[in-house]
């Protein structure tokens, strides 16, 4: 998120991803969210993602920082959805 020198926090009970640093809805269907999140103090971050709207989460891959943007790309040929994750100094 863009910020004007105030900060957004994301508060859920449990939590069960950890700090969130980038969300996308997928736009196709808004119950797929996808988000990087983790802990700074354990030095663990990754992608995850939900087809529920957010009630449960699957991991899809570790992140070796916060990231800053998730971008979610049309489907492509063979029904395949492209995701691009970046941070300040790196992309995957």
């Amino acid at each position: 998120m863009s910020s004007d020198h105030s900060d957004e926090n994301l508060e859920v009970e449990p939590n069960p991803l950890g700090a969130i640093s980038a969300m996308a809805i997928d736009p196709a269907n808004s119950k797929i969210l996808y988000v990087t999140a983790g802990s700074r103090s354990q030095g663990t971050y990754g992608l995850f993602t939900s087809l529920d709207g957010g009630e449960t989460w699957t991991k899809m891959d570790d992140l070796p920082r916060f990231a800053k943007k998730i971008y979610v790309g049309p489907m492509a040929a063979g029904g395949v959805k492209a995701l691009l994750v970046a941070g300040s100094d790196s992309s995957r």
